[in-house]
């Protein structure tokens, strides 16, 4: 049953956007709305920290399918993971950004990936809390994020540190 309801929220997470970007009538520039990030991830279960070690890496993209002045939408592929531990998270993201720089977002999508034990696929989610710089038309941001899954007891969860380009 959760398996059933983990590929009903991502059928519909990836669904949606799908349907608005057909209806999408604006520009359809592939070569904006991006960001790239690379940083490093703490992995919360010492079962994971010993197979993996300390510190993983974390690299990810972001694509915004849909911008306003405070409000971005976004999919997402991320990486994380040391040797033959990992996951790659593919979410739909909301984000929000005040006045300051400060942000904040949610994303919901699949997981695929490989725990200390074998490979699996799951519901995956993040949080987001960040900061981007507003100087010039390419800003950096620097984020901090929980990411997670809702299978292999939790091994792929942890915090990941990122800076990110966006252009």
């Amino acid at each position: 049953m959760k398996r059933l309801f983990a590929v009903f929220a991502c059928a519909l997470a990836f669904g949606a956007p799908t349907s608005a970007l057909a209806q999408f009538t604006g520009d359809q520039d592939l070569t904006h709305g991006w960001e790239l990030r690379l940083g490093g991830f703490v992995a919360e279960k010492k079962a994971s920290r010993n197979k993996g070690g300390d510190l993983w890496l974390a690299i990810g993209a972001e694509r915004a399918f849909y911008e306003t002045e405070n409000l971005r939408t976004t999919l997402s592929i991320d990486y994380y993971g040391a040797q033959n531990i990992y996951s790659v998270p593919l979410c739909f993201n909301v984000r929000s950004t005040n006045a300051d720089g400060l942000h904040v977002g949610a994303g919901v999508g699949l997981s695929l990936g490989h725990d200390i034990d074998s490979g699996m696929s799951a519901l995956a989610y993040n949080l987001l809390l960040g900061y981007m710089t507003s100087a010039g038309t390419n800003p950096i941001t620097v984020d901090l994020r929980y990411l997670g899954t809702n299978a292999s007891h939790q091994e792929l969860n942890g915090w990941s540190l990122t800076v990110g380009y966006r252009f």
